[in-house]
């Protein structure tokens, strides 16, 4: 691959990271639906022991989404990053690589963390109903809802942690893209003579 091929390479890289999204969705489709007057949770038909959720975002969304758990937004940045590998100091793409591995290990296991919460919290809901709010439930009522409100912020700190590594790898695709781009004007690629009936090759113009 020449150097021309590189610079488009990593130009088309960089449209594609610049249009991922980061939101603060506080991995809101693990919540329980409600209903009815007291808000009791509605309970799933797969299984007596499950809730209906709210449900996943439709995947053309998710799939721009940086911060959400179900999504293949993160493997195009880990793309990235292994472009960078290429051009960049090794140690630069190694420790981007591994916060992005890090951020993405805590979102799946926040996940997986908020669903069980949500379950327990939707079940405390009913026994609290069931019991006429009885102490026990209260208290687990109100031990679930402060886990779960430190699970959604700490997801809010997943969100600005991969946001904020999204913004360092455009940085480095930049000055990659930059120092192909000057190389490329003062060292042009030296093409041979075509034939009359060969066609000529193909020119990128920096």
């Amino acid at each position: 691959m020449n150097a021309s091929q590189r610079l488009q390479q990593l130009r088309s890289l960089r449209v594609q990271i610049a249009a991922l999204g980061v939101v603060k969705c506080r991995m809101s489709h693990e919540r329980v639906v409600l209903a009815g007057d007291p808000g009791l949770p509605i309970r799933a038909h797969s299984s007596a022991d499950s809730y209906r959720r709210i449900g996943l975002c439709p995947p053309e969304h998710r799939a721009r989404q940086l911060g959400c758990s179900h999504t293949a937004a993160r493997i195009w940045l880990g793309d990235a990053i292994q472009a960078i590998a290429l051009h960049a100091a090794e140690h630069t793409a190694e420790r981007l690589g591994e916060e992005l591995r890090t951020l993405d290990n805590a979102i799946h296991l926040l996940d997986h963390r908020k669903g069980e919460a949500e379950k327990t919290l939707a079940h405390a809901l009913s026994q609290a109903h069931m019991l006429g709010r009885d102490a026990a439930s209260l208290a687990t009522l109100r031990q679930t809802e402060d886990e779960l409100r430190d699970m959604e912020q700490q997801h809010d700190a997943y969100v600005e942690g991969i946001a904020a590594l999204r913004e360092r790898v455009l940085g480095e695709l930049d000055a990659l893209m930059e120092q192909l781009a000057d190389r490329h004007s003062r060292f042009p690629p030296k093409h041979t003579a075509c034939s009359r009936e060969s066609e000529p090759p193909d020119i990128v113009s920096v």
